[in-house]
């Protein structure tokens, strides 16, 4: 382009080429390609430049106009290569950040899939002591129904509502027996003519009723 401007006054404007081919490099992101450019525009001005100065200077060439562009060819591709270095430190620092979030992110799914298998684990368990309970208070409510209230509920639960539930069974189903039993033994004591007998337990509700026509 610089031989064919040669002798037109436009022939300096073509040296924008330059640093615009300069300045295209940086958008390799790579050092090593703002140096060789800077060494080949280096190399042409001073080599062809002092020795076919024509072909490069309209008007003329000299020692100083070299140095001038020198200058400037330095100064931007300085510029360059601390353009290049910032730019791949904060990619750098954006693909660690990334990294850093992404291992975040696994951390929070890992607590939120931890949380819901806990809850799931808690549900079952839940499930199966609930189970066990109905199972039980079955077994005690049917062995009541036969007269039979020596059976009891379970109250070994990890849960202290369902240990509540089936405590106030099993103090229901004692409360049955102690006040049916105490009966029973001054009936016995009746039945055999022996009148010394009373109820002594602490009952209320229909059991005291019973303790005090019984007494």
């Amino acid at each position: 382009l610089l031989i064919a401007g040669r002798g037109y006054p436009w022939q300096m404007d073509l040296h924008m080429a330059f640093f615009a081919a300069l300045a295209l490099c940086a958008l390799m992101y790579d050092i090593k390609a703002i140096l060789l450019g800077t060494l080949l525009v280096a190399v042409h001005h001073l080599v062809v430049g002092l020795t076919m100065e024509g072909f490069v200077f309209f008007g003329g060439g000299s020692l100083w106009r070299v140095a001038l562009h020198a200058v400037i060819l330095l100064a931007q591709a300085a510029g360059l290569i601390w353009l290049t270095l910032t730019t791949e430190r904060l990619l750098r620092l954006a693909d660690n950040k990334s990294v850093e979030a992404a291992s975040e992110a696994q951390k929070v799914q890992a607590m939120a899939d931890e949380t819901a298998s806990e809850r799931a684990d808690n549900q079952d368990r839940h499930r199966t002591m609930m189970a066990r309970l109905q199972s039980e208070m079955g077994g005690v409510v049917a062995a009541a129904s036969h007269g039979d209230f020596t059976r009891r509920v379970e109250t070994a639960f990890a849960d202290a509502e369902l240990n509540a539930l089936a405590d106030a069974i099993n103090r229901l189903v004692a409360s049955m027996d102690r006040g049916l039993g105490e009966t029973g033994m001054v009936l016995e004591a009746l039945a055999a003519a022996d009148l010394s007998q009373r109820v002594t337990g602490s009952h209320e509700g229909a059991f005291g009723s019973l303790k005090d026509n019984t007494n």
